[in-house]
């Protein structure tokens, strides 16, 4: 078989309920290249369902101490690097109370597609190769890679929300 029907092949047997949830995270990805003023709440719903995403990574797969500590490590790291991201992001707090004043930007998109990108090509390799669900090199890197781009989502979010939250009496600067 060559490389092209292969690659072809994993296409078509992609469930389109996949197709479904790419075109829905791409469209949401987008939205953050324009300007907007978003609720601070609202903000910290992507970076949790990212979290989630990321999580069920790691309990999708072989769990293993080493596994459980590299994916902590990497969503602390993550979380560390995406709230510099978040403070960094030109967000300022909205007029409104409890809104954010967002510019817009490509890096959530971006983030999106490697979060989706590496969920679809573990499940390719799992699916041709079913034997490494019990190891732990693959678990590893699977729980270094999702918990580190959980951790960037989770940081990002935190830090842009935390500007809506300012003065509210909810968060001290």
């Amino acid at each position: 078989m060559t490389t092209t029907a292969f690659i072809i092949e994993i296409i078509r047997g992609t469930p389109r309920w996949v197709w479904a949830l790419l075109a829905l995270v791409l469209y949401l990805g987008y939205t953050s290249t324009k300007d907007r003023t978003i609720d601070a709440r609202r903000l910290l719903i992507m970076p949790l369902a990212m979290v989630g995403v990321s999580l069920s990574s790691l309990i999708a797969g072989h769990i293993s101490v080493e596994a459980a500590t590299a994916w902590l490590a990497a969503l602390a790291l993550g979380a560390a690097g995406g709230a510099r991201l978040g403070l960094a992001s030109g967000a300022e707090p909205g007029e409104q109370p409890m809104t954010v004043r967002l510019p817009g930007e490509w890096l959530s998109l971006t983030l999106i597609i490697v979060m989706f990108a590496s969920r679809y090509v573990f499940a390719v390799i799992l699916a041709i190769a079913p034997n490494y669900a019990a190891d732990t090199g693959f678990a590893v890197v699977r729980s270094l890679l999702t918990g580190g781009l959980g951790g960037l989502f989770l940081g990002r979010g935190i830090a842009m929300a935390s500007l809506g939250f300012r003065g509210r009496g909810v968060v001290t600067p």
